[in-house]
């Protein structure tokens, strides 16, 4: 699995949502996930892929493939 699928499938764990539901394109309002809820998954996937995230990023992520691809750059 590489760094791309184990992000994807964290993030799935996280949201209690599928693989197909939890394609690049789609927007995190779509999913239903709330300010709230996308600040702790942001937490969680700090510590889970030993990353730091500032907020200057987070302005730019507004789908799930924006999360993955931030998250994969800043994993070693």
């Amino acid at each position: 699995m590489n760094k791309k699928e184990m992000v994807r499938s964290h993030i799935c764990d996280i949201l209690g949502k599928t693989i197909d539901e939890v394609e690049d394109g789609v927007s995190f309002s779509n999913l239903g996930v709330e300010s709230f809820s996308l600040v702790n998954m942001i937490i969680d996937l700090q510590e889970t892929f030993k990353i730091r995230l500032n907020q200057e990023d987070l302005v730019e992520v507004h789908t799930i493939g924006d999360l993955l691809s931030l998250v994969v750059s800043r994993m070693k």
